[in-house]
């Protein structure tokens, strides 16, 4: 099936079910009907059709699983056409003097209302969640570093008089211990990136800071030790004057 599948086509139910029974439909046994299945199937289902070996040229039966031989395969080209798309646009924004910086701002919620939609979809095996997250997470990794480069206006930023490191850990906390919204590795990154700026000892001033692709799940496994970020933040939490607002 020559179909050029996009994020929407998966995490909306609808799309999925009609890519699903559209696959369906190229099985012989049934008749080219478009409506086999009324929901959308988290089990892996199979089609046989009619084809010819490429060596002999002769005809056999072909059998093809929807997960397994299709959408695994196909998943892995979504990132491509994606950001194909994005600088095909990125540059004819520049070239006119677009605003590029709402068109960042745009693709970037797209992505983030799709880590969204990932979530809630009850309907897709963990194989194929896994496999758009990375996908999700290498499209908003691309564009954040482009906004980057070309510095686009992102609004002021929320200063912090704390090293980078620290800045990483109170967030990855925060989130871990519940205590704000649970955001991916990808979306905390780009938040981080966006709306603070941490402190430069050496150089002493603010400064933008880039937050590494595996930074937090380093934090996770103890690759990247944080206990003596731990101890400044409990320093300054700890504080005996930290919670008079008198």
């Amino acid at each position: 099936m020559k179909k050029i599948l996009t994020f929407e086509d998966i995490l909306n139910s609808n799309n999925f079910l009609k890519l699903q029974n559209t696959f369906k439909s190229y099985d012989d046994k049934c008749g080219r009907v478009d409506n086999y299945f009324k929901a959308p199937q988290i089990d892996d289902f199979n089609i046989v059709f009619g084809g010819i070996n490429t060596e002999t040229g002769k005809n056999v039966r072909v059998e093809e699983f929807f997960y397994k031989d299709y959408l695994i395969e196909k998943v892995k080209s979504i990132y491509d056409l994606y950001l194909s798309d994005f600088n095909r646009n990125y540059k004819k924004l520049k070239l006119s003097n677009g605003n590029i910086s709402l068109y960042y701002r745009q693709k970037k919620e797209e992505l983030i209302s799709y880590f969204e939609s990932l979530d809630s979809s009850t309907y897709l095996p963990i194989v194929i969640k896994e496999s758009i997250e990375f996908q999700l997470s290498l499209c908003l990794e691309k564009i954040q570093d482009i906004s980057l480069k070309d510095e686009l206006f992102l609004g002021d930023k929320l200063n912090f008089k704390v090293i980078r490191q620290d800045v990483l850990v109170l967030f990855y906390l925060l989130r871990e211990k519940g205590h704000i919204k649970w955001h991916s590795n990808s979306e905390l990154k780009v938040i981080l990136e966006n709306n603070f700026m941490s402190y430069d000892l050496q150089k002493k001033k603010y400064v933008n800071f880039k937050v590494g692709r595996s930074v937090f799940s380093d934090f996770k496994n103890g690759t990247r030790p944080i206990n003596q970020s731990i101890e400044r933040l409990k320093k300054i939490f700890l504080e005996d004057n930290f919670f008079d607002i008198t």
